[in-house]
């Protein structure tokens, strides 16, 4: 007997299926989400390398990009101009990376050692000094204590955190297979990238319709552009600002002038509250050392966040990212409780990302109904006035009765009615 089959029911029955497949592994998935997560990190332990590999040549492939297209545009061969681009870049940056290991870090880490062995004299000192302003005011005497209390347990757990954190870092790097594997892993995509991206963007034109694959490439297109002008935006502005901290720092006298260049560097990568947060503990460090010099530091770091955000940034990133103050602390905050540091760094720009295009799809929605896509319009059309909505007139012609609660903005006629009412 021959089976006859619907297309209308055989298609419910495929999307039942898949409606009860899918619910079935979100259960499964959180019943068992310890051993599903511990899966999944093994899986991307085995895919780091390659990961990093990726990052590696992600961040080198703007200097390729120079040698190839500049210094070495006369070469004809394509081939060549490939190959010796990628020995500059890399020779350059082994030599870079070489000389930070050898030269910056044993100072920095002494450094972080002598501010560690130094911190109880340091709280003795902020507490000699405070205790003598209590004097001749007595009724700063109790905040004080709080304050001295407060600060010497902040003091005591930040060493202990400084002092783990070496460890990690040092048990990191000293991972040399998976460092020689990423590197292996970089200069082969690097090497062979056009042909990657071909392979890539074939197999997305066989498994997808055409329109949905060209927007596809148009979207990946401009979350590379958001994300390689922001990072390395980010990275040339940190160099810098850490550079001009560590040479003002010195000339200051400045306990530890290399570490406040490092925070400096490393906490301006975070958009927003990254400064607040590097020129706070930059402070906070002085401060045990010589607080009235603090004072001076605290006026320089201010100066030179005003000169980054509206001088440095604006000319090397191009600036504003296109997002309001509120949206780039929301992409902070959620970004970097789901994501940790990495949310933190690669939030504002992937925000960016899906806001730009939540943008373009309402505008194109809006385009097919023949509405503006421009903000005021809706602000000065669809208006609060003493606080009930005020419809557009088109729209109240349509009604079938009146709203007695709608008024229109400075119409005398209307409000000579209301009052004769």
């Amino acid at each position: 007997m021959k089976i006859q089959w619907d297309k209308r029911y055989t298609t419910i029955a495929i999307y039942c299926f898949l409606v009860i497949l899918a619910s079935s592994s979100s259960i499964l998935i959180i019943s068992n989400f310890n051993a599903v997560s511990s899966t999944v990190g093994w899986f991307i332990g085995i895919l780091s390398p390659f990961i990093g590999g990726f990052a590696i040549a992600y961040m080198l492939n703007p200097i390729i990009m120079m040698f190839e297209t500049k210094l070495l545009k006369h070469l004809s061969l394509k081939k060549l101009r490939r190959g010796i681009s990628l020995l500059l870049t890399y020779s350059i940056s082994i030599i870079f990376i070489t000389m930070l290991i050898i030269n910056i870090i044993p100072q920095l880490q002494s450094s972080i050692t002598t501010l560690i062995s130094n911190s109880t004299n340091y709280i003795d000192n902020i507490n000699n000094y405070f205790l003598d302003l209590a004097k001749e005011n007595p009724w700063l005497k109790e905040p004080f204590n709080s304050a001295a209390d407060y600060l010497e347990e902040l003091i005591k757990n930040s060493g202990d955190i400084i002092k783990n954190i070496i460890p990690t870092v040092l048990s990191i790097t000293t991972s040399v297979s998976n460092i020689l594997i990423a590197i292996v892993a970089s200069i082969y995509l690097l090497a062979a990238k056009e042909k990657m991206l071909s392979q890539s963007r074939k197999m997305l034109f066989a498994f997808a319709h055409k329109s949905t694959a060209e927007r596809l490439l148009g979207i990946s297109s401009f979350t590379n552009d958001c994300f390689n002008k922001f990072i390395s935006g980010q990275i040339y502005v940190s160099l810098i600002t850490g550079t001009i901290t560590f040479i003002v720092a010195s000339f200051m006298g400045v306990p530890y002038p290399l570490i406040m260049a490092f925070i400096i560097a490393i906490t301006n990568i975070i958009p927003f509250f990254g400064p607040i947060i590097g020129s706070v503990l930059c402070i906070f460090i002085v401060l045990l050392v010589n607080p009235v010099q603090a004072l001076w530091f605290g006026i320089f770091i201010i100066i030179l966040q005003q000169i980054d955000s509206n001088i440095i940034s604006p000319r090397i990133i191009g600036g504003s990212i296109g997002l309001a103050p509120f949206w780039v602390m929301f992409s902070i905050i959620i970004s970097g409780a789901l994501f940790g540091f990495a949310g933190l760094v690669f939030g504002v720009p992937l925000f960016t990302v899906i806001y730009s295009l939540i943008r373009i799809t309402i505008n194109d929605k809006l385009a097919e109904k023949g509405l503006p896509a421009n903000e005021t319009d809706y602000y000065e059309k669809y208006e609060v006035v003493d606080n009930h909505f005020r419809v557009p007139d088109e729209i109240k012609k349509k009604r079938m009765f009146k709203l007695p609660f709608i008024k229109k903005k400075n119409n005398k006629s209307d409000i000579k009615e209301d009052s004769s009412k």
